[in-house]
This record gives C-alpha cells, structure tokens and sequence, in this order.
C-alpha cells in the first residue's frame, strides 16, 4: 500500500472519529478532542502535532527515523507530516462549519504577524488619554499597511530565502513567503539526534510565521 493509500485511509478514520464527535456535541457549542491533531509521513517514523486551527504544536521523530528515512529526507519528511497535520485540521474546522458548531479562533492576533504592537482599547472621549491612545493605534494601523505590502512584495518577487533553526540542523527555504523546501545539516546529525532535531525543526517552521521572517527583514 502506498503513502497516498495509508493518507486517504487516515484522514477517512480521522473524520469519522471527528463526525462522531460532533453528532455528540451540544449544537452551537465548542466540540471537544481536536486540541491535537497529529500527521505522518511516508514511513510514519515522523510526525507533527497541530491544534484545531493549524497552529504548530509539536514535532517528533521516533527512535527508527534514520533507518526508515535517513537525514537527507527528513527534512522533506518533517514539512509532509507538519502538511498532513494541518491538512486535517483544515478538514476538522470545515466539518465544525458544516454542522453548525463554533470553530476556535487562533490564539494570536493575525495582525501580530504585521506589528510588535498590541492594540490599546480607546478610552472616552473625554478621557485625558484619549489622544495618545488613538495617536498609538494610528500608528499601529501604519505599521501593519507598510509590513503588508512588504509581504505582498516579497511573495511576488518570488525570491528565495533561508530559515533555520537555533542549533542549525534545520533549515527552510522560502521562496516569497512560500515553504519550498526544509534541508537538514547531515553533518550535524546522527541517529541519536531525532529530538534536537525536532525541536530545530519545530523552532525554525515558527520563525517562518515571524513578522521579521514575513517582511523579508530576517
């Protein structure tokens, strides 16, 4: 049985498991079980964990990767099961959607990936603090127009970059603001080194969603 075999029968399983979930939820109400979501790759030695909204969790390699993938794969085995992963949660939150059940919201502000500033809530306007909080949130507003066309830019370049992990063993290349492909030092690496390695590899995906990263400024 192929990759794309095992895939389709996971996912099957995987939005059964979800059904079932929902037809025993309260409607309109959150449904419980999808806070981790896991994918695979090929050889299932390696996996990513996300939650229901796609964000990034979790990476692991388990103790057989270097047999079953080996370093100069793993790279493209870790972005398969990271994809696997959110691929799953896309199909979750449209199941959620389609039955009338509340979908979470991402944990971060969207905007964040735009501006290192927080919004401040308008005080009245008569408030002595008025002025400066909304000169502030002016201010913000400019930041995220002027980093958004940064990102629109530099996705339609179509520039390569790289991004790698703090330990160097995981690297990812972008080009514009698009994952093309992950390579990992095989000089660094051993058969011992699969936890090390995740978690560079967990370290560097995150970066990818950095504003400095998305601006072109990292």
């Amino acid at each position: 049985m192929s990759y794309g075999d095992n895939r389709v029968g996971d996912a099957r399983r995987f939005l059964g498991d979800v059904e079932d979930l929902v037809s025993r939820a309260a409607p309109g109400r959150p449904v419980r079980g999808l806070e981790q979501i896991d994918g695979t790759d090929g050889s299932g030695t390696v996996y990513g964990v996300v939650d229901v909204t796609g964000a990034l969790l979790r990476i692991g390699l388990d103790d057989s990767w270097w047999e079953q993938v080996g370093p100069r794969a793993v790279g493209s085995a870790i972005l398969q099961a990271v994809r696997s992963a959110k691929d799953k949660a896309a199909a979750a939150r449209m199941m959620l959607q389609q039955h009338g059940h509340e979908v979470p919201a991402p944990a971060y502000d969207p905007a964040s990936a735009f501006t290192d500033m927080p919004p401040v809530p308008l005080p009245g306007y008569d408030s002595e603090r008025f002025e400066d909080a909304l000169a502030r949130n002016l201010r913000r507003a400019e930041q995220i127009m002027t980093n958004a066309e940064r990102v629109s830019r530099l996705r339609d370049s179509g520039a390569e970059r790289t991004v790698s992990g703090p330990r160097g063993l995981f690297h990812v290349v972008l080009r514009g603001s698009q994952i093309v492909e992950a390579r990992v030092d095989t000089f660094m690496v051993g058969p011992d080194s699969g936890t090390e390695l995740a978690l560079d590899a967990l370290d560097a995906l995150r970066a990818v969603q950095s504003p400095a990263v998305l601006t072109g400024e990292a």
